[in-house]
């Protein structure tokens, strides 16, 4: 019964890095998709770095992380990813607001909390109000998304003024997070890098 299981659990192992396999060459006869550092990129209308390149541009961002209510320890790693994104983008002197997507356990949206670029702020928008502000056409709109394990590898995925991560694990979230910015912007490492300077000294 054992060496049974111990075949079928082998097949299993083998079928699934197929499929992974077979996915990842289907993007790579795509010109508009790459492979960086494990986490692959896809373009939805243009080569992935001329489409980073225009949208590293805009002028403002809204950043949306997705959290469970109530807020659990695993939330860290959202938390992380966007303050990734709001370091380097305020670094760059970018406009930046925050949209926290508030969801219940059955991953249904209850509703958003946004600081509109004030972290003095704390606003709670309805559904429809989070949903026009993330359909903005004004802003480049940065999605960080729930981890999904059936996934063969991290993903990003570019489409016009948007940018969706899309972690395998929580663990994935501040590497596809930190490899978007390093790839729109040259000096991301020296701002994180001062930036957690500053934060060492006056903790300290």
């Amino acid at each position: 019964m054992y060496q049974k299981n111990a075949r079928l659990f082998a097949v299993l192992s083998v079928f699934t890095v197929l499929i992974a396999a077979l996915t990842i060459f289907f993007y790579f006869e795509n010109a508009n998709a790459l492979m960086v550092e494990g986490v692959l990129i896809h373009s939805s209308t243009e080569e992935p770095r001329k489409a980073f390149s225009r949208l590293a541009q805009s002028p403002s961002f809204v950043v949306s992380p997705q959290l469970y209510e109530p807020v659990a320890t695993i939330d860290q790693y959202m938390f992380n990813g966007a303050a990734l994104f709001i370091q380097v983008l305020e670094g760059n002197r970018k406009s930046v607001v925050q949209a926290i997507r508030v969801y219940n356990p059955k991953n249904e949206l209850q509703y958003c909390l946004t600081n509109y670029g004030d972290i003095n702020k704390a606003v709670t928008l309805s559904i429809a109000e989070c949903n026009k502000m993330l359909q903005s056409q004004k802003s480049t709109v940065v999605l960080i998304q729930f981890p999904d394990e059936s996934q063969p590898t991290p993903a990003i995925e570019l489409a016009g003024q948007r940018i969706t991560i899309k972690p395998k694990s929580y663990r994935d979230i501040a590497h596809t997070s930190f490899l978007a910015l390093r790839i729109m912007y040259k000096n991301s490492q020296d701002l994180i890098d001062t930036s957690n300077l500053i934060v060492g000294k006056v903790s300290g």
